[in-house]
């Protein structure tokens, strides 16, 4: 049982459905009628509510009427009692940031993997033990410390620009 139910000791009413059919059902595909009904009764009852004391099937139908009505829930073509909850606005935005933090960080991780590859082949051509030390250090840092060079330098870009720029200098005084 969820000790942080809102609706805990509450008989289920057409409020408390509404919120657990975006809750339980949003983003999850066509599902039958039937089973959010009978899902929504044993969710409610699971989390300490209390029992119905509304027609259960007639609340969901009309809840699920209303959620078409306002574009947030949808019947499928050519069938009876197959409904497709819609995400919210803010559950979209949070999978589009999701998916954006995940392509920042492959970006990161590629990156990391050019610099080092341009890295090797610069200090490669140099014996100088301090430009392989600066190699050293870069490969060792860790990439939860990227954002201290972005804060320091603005973007990581003009970190990677900053890093190269010390290693060319220490290349010219070879």
């Amino acid at each position: 049982m969820n000790q942080a139910y809102n609706h805990k000791d509450s008989p289920l009413d057409k409020h408390i459905v509404r919120e657990l059919i975006c809750e339980l059902y949003s983003g999850k595909g066509y599902v039958k009628r039937a089973a959010i009904i009978e899902g929504i009764r044993q969710y409610h009852l699971d989390q300490g509510g209390k029992a119905p004391k509304i027609q259960l099937p007639l609340a969901v139908s009309n809840v699920l009427a209303e959620m078409a009505n306002a574009g947030r829930a949808e019947r499928r073509e050519g069938s009876l009692g197959f409904w497709k909850i819609l995400p919210s606005a803010k559950q979209v935005e949070e999978r589009d940031i999701s998916e954006g933090l995940k392509a920042l960080e492959k970006r990161i991780e590629r990156l990391e993997e050019v610099v080092l590859l341009v890295l090797s082949s610069v200090i490669g051509n140099y014996v100088s033990g301090s430009a392989k030390e600066y190699l050293r250090i870069f490969q060792s840092f860790p990439v939860h410390k990227v954002g201290l060079l972005q804060k320091e330098y603005g973007t990581l870009e003009k970190a990677i620009e900053n890093f190269l720029s010390i290693i060319e200098e220490k290349s010219n005084s070879l």
